[in-house]
């Protein structure tokens, strides 16, 4: 197990925001689809300092991030989670004495991660919904100091006859410290030297009336352009269709009318065929033996002795056979009984 550790292999079960990975994904953890985002944005929520821990467990359970086992996150495993450094790609087990760079994609940044962690160490000041917007001292946080940069912070100091309001820095630097009134009296005053001048406000005017005229007109160009491509588009289809009309008048004028020769020289030729045809049909069907099937063409050898009497034998039984079949007409079934009797006849002489 150490060995793998090293290898920058997680070989135990994931942490919230990961998933165990197959073996043979080449990665020993892969994002977790629903909780990586939860994880992630607890980690933005905490480190730029604006919100503090219970603020961000909130938050995050609100969102739905929650244990393995389903449960609500309490402050001591969200600050385990929150420090656990395998969210930026670390491995560090103390129990083996490893810290290696793991197998796997980072969940946030290192900026995010330490920045995070000065929050959670106090090293980073918090400033919670109550003290950012506090009605007592409407600046803080908007002026800063002149020495060291930061926000001015304000407080209640009791004096002989009362408390009295200041704006002071911070505990670090204690280089500004002055009464309320006097600091929101100088910014009221710098206030009143930014309002707009009615000079100014005309030619905010004039250069507003400007710039949309502007865009007015090309959005009149924009339409224009538009309206010539379909007027373009209307007038190339209208000259199409005039195309295809004209070529068609011009192919059934280009046909001749059929007149009353050609029409009675059509029927001529049609009866003609219809005749020969028939005729035709009549021949095929007197050559064709009506109860004889022939399958093949046989062999037109003319038998000698025994074997003319068993060729007529022969065929009287398929003649017989064809008894069986459907009359068409009288004529037809007295010709096969004729034909048949014959045949018998022929047998007993031989």
């Amino acid at each position: 197990m150490k060995a793998a550790l090293e290898l920058g292999r997680w070989t135990f079960p994931a942490p919230l925001g990961y998933l165990n990975a197959p073996k043979w994904s080449g990665t020993s953890l892969v994002h977790d689809p629903e909780g990586a985002t939860l994880v992630r944005q607890a980690f933005e929520d905490l480190a730029p300092g604006q919100y503090t821990k219970q603020e961000v467990i909130a938050r995050a359970t609100e969102a739905g991030l929650r244990s393995r086992k389903g449960l609500k996150l309490s402050p001591q495993s969200f600050g385990q989670t929150m420090r656990n450094p395998i969210y930026v790609g670390k491995v560090e087990s103390p129990d083996y004495g490893v810290s290696a760079k793991g197998d796997f994609e980072p969940l946030v940044d290192e900026a995010t991660y330490y920045r995070a962690q000065g929050v959670l160490d106090g090293r980073i000041v918090v400033a919670g919904p109550r003290k950012r917007n506090h009605s007592d001292f409407p600046l803080r946080g908007f002026v800063r100091c002149e020495s060291c940069g930061r926000p001015l912070t304000g407080s209640w100091s009791k004096g002989r006859h009362g408390h009295y309001a200041y704006y002071h820095c911070q505990r670090q630097c204690r280089a500004v410290n002055v009464n309320k009134a006097v600091l929101e009296g100088a910014f009221a005053d710098e206030l009143a030297l930014l309002q707009p001048t009615p000079g100014y406000m005309r030619l905010v005017k004039d250069r507003i009336l400007d710039v949309w005229e502007q865009r007015r007109a090309e959005a009149n160009d924009r339409t224009a352009e538009q309206d010539r491509r379909v007027r373009a588009i209307q007038q190339k289809s209208s000259r199409r269709w005039i195309r295809w009309t004209r070529r068609s008048c011009t192919q059934r004028r280009s046909t001749p009318r059929p007149t009353a020769a050609t029409r009675q020289a059509a029927r001529g030729t049609d009866a003609r065929q219809d005749r020969s045809s028939r005729r035709r049909r009549r021949r095929i069907r007197r050559t064709r033996h009506p109860g004889v099937r022939r399958t093949h063409p046989a062999p037109r050898v003319r038998p000698v002795g025994a074997v003319l009497a068993r060729s007529q034998a022969a065929a009287a039984a398929t003649v017989l056979s064809g008894r069986n079949r459907v009359r068409r007409k009288a004529g037809q079934s007295n010709r096969r009984n004729g034909t048949t009797f014959q045949l018998l006849g022929a047998v007993q002489e031989c």
